[in-house]
């Protein structure tokens, strides 16, 4: 099978980011941790990132522009999944008329929100594409 692209961890809280490296790498994705959005722009340049990762704090103006910003760098053909610190329906859907393919909260069992991210992962484009497509 062909390498999947990896996963970007864009998450702020350094604990957290190490949690979900190993509980993914135990899941044999290959994850990337990005410190901040700025890498995650310049590294999604070098190599495309299957999903991309990050963690957002209330805000709904900031949330769209970082999910707006953080999809376009990352390409079309990445995810964009958002776990957010203080869930709020409000924040939910601006992440995902931004760009976001799943928001889930933080305060979720980090195993669930790892499968979910491997979920994402093991998604090809054309399986993608097909579900569009029957849905339009």
């Amino acid at each position: 099978p062909m390498s999947r692209p990896p996963v970007f961890l864009a998450i702020a809280y350094e604990p957290l980011r190490r949690l979900y490296l190993d509980l993914l790498s135990m899941r044999s994705l290959q994850a990337l941790c990005v410190a901040t959005d700025d890498e995650a722009v310049l590294e999604s340049r070098q190599r495309q990132p299957g999903v991309l990762v990050v963690d957002m704090e209330p805000g709904l103006d900031a949330a769209r522009a970082r999910c707006v910003r953080l999809k376009s760098a990352a390409g079309d053909d990445c995810r964009l999944i958002v776990l957010l610190h203080v869930p709020s329906k409000d924040l939910e859907q601006v992440c995902l008329e931004s760009g976001a393919s799943d928001v889930l909260p933080l305060t979720d069992d980090s195993e669930f929100v790892a499968g979910r991210i491997a979920y994402w992962a093991g998604k090809s484009e054309a399986e993608e594409s097909s579900a569009q497509a029957a849905k339009a």
